[in-house]
């Protein structure tokens, strides 16, 4: 990482304009295959301390409260004590590696027997407050829209739709058929996860 660097060109109406050289000091570089791999690394202490942190439900013998895709993150608790608890975890550690989760733009929902109800936001500090999701709005997890009232018919739709369009524009590449197949794996057929989760 430390031989990373890149230049920035400025196309205008006189020509164009390079910069030097610049060092790239923290962060992951966007473009290194290794980077994807790198980001995933650095957030298994989330997962970990989350998975410690006795909260959530009990699925075979197993606690769920999170669930994680590379930067998107679905907490789930039973009342709004375990929540604000797993929220604050979130924001300790997103504070201390210097990486920010967005949590402004969460928001929260609350279920009682399969029904959203209306419930208080959750304050962590005096800058960041989760705010419950209004009754008739929708929120996104891994592009797919989710709330009460949801039809998973369209879901499902909308990902068979999506699985098609990244289908043809691989197809469409001058690809050979080997890496055709490796790229349909990686990008085409990961979009039916959004489903199971």
């Amino acid at each position: 990482m430390g031989l990373w660097n890149t230049s920035l060109r400025l196309t205008h109406a006189n020509g164009m304009t390079n910069t030097e050289n610049l060092r790239i000091k923290c962060g992951i570089f966007q473009g290194d295959s290794l980077s994807p791999l790198l980001f995933c690394i650095s957030l298994i202490p989330l997962s970990i301390q989350l998975n410690n942190a006795g909260c959530g439900y009990q699925i075979m013998g197993k606690s769920i409260n999170h669930l994680f895709y590379m930067d998107d993150l679905k907490l789930f608790a039973r009342n709004d004590n375990e929540l604000t608890g797993l929220l604050d975890t979130v924001k300790k550690f997103s504070d201390d590696i210097g990486m920010q989760f967005g949590l402004d733009k969460c928001a929260k929902v609350t279920f009682i027997k399969g029904k959203i109800v209306k419930a208080e936001n959750i304050t962590l500090d005096v800058s960041t407050t989760i705010k419950e999701l209004e009754q008739e709005r929708t929120y996104k997890y891994l592009g797919v829209q989710e709330a009460e009232g949801v039809s998973n018919a369209a879901n499902k739709e909308k990902v068979r739709k999506e699985f098609y369009r990244r289908v043809r524009a691989i197809l469409e590449t001058e690809l050979n058929a080997t890496n055709k197949i490796m790229a349909t794996n990686s990008l085409a057929i990961p979009i039916f996860t959004v489903l199971t989760s």
